[in-house]
């Protein structure tokens, strides 16, 4: 399933598109992880980029920093180990990623669907936890 959708096919629901999301993410592909978000008044080409500073793929400047954007928990996610779906419904996915440094994020995100690619990250979750 997840091939498939990292190879343009539509996600049959919110948690197939977070599946392959998880591994865009651990093989560092953040045109994948803009492409499949929606985040109004923000082009992909913005997104992807930063995503490219999330992943370590690019140096985050100065003005990153004074933004905050780019905080210490949000770099575990350089090094992802492990992926596990908590829920999972019609327009939800509750999830865990545990991270080489020891750090988890556990999220609730909220997907929407979408004619390209089947469903897409809204932009929105009900929560997004580190510990």
């Amino acid at each position: 399933m997840v091939d498939q959708i990292l190879k343009g096919e539509r996600a049959s629901s919110p948690e197939a598109i977070m599946r392959a999301r998880f591994t865009a993410l651990r093989f560092k592909d953040p045109q994948f992880l803009a492409a499949t978000e929606k985040e109004e008044g923000t082009s992909i080409k913005k997104r992807a980029a930063g995503w490219a500073k999330t992943l370590g793929l690019e140096e985050k400047t100065l003005a990153d920093a004074f933004t905050g954007l780019f905080g210490s928990d949000i770099e575990a996610l350089q090094d992802p180990l492990s992926f596990e779906v908590v829920t999972a419904d019609e327009d939800s996915v509750e999830f865990k990623i545990r991270c080489r440094n020891g750090k988890t994020l556990h999220e609730k995100s909220k997907f929407q669907q979408d004619r390209k690619w089947g469903y897409v990250y809204s932009g929105n979750s009900d929560f997004a936890e580190w510990s």
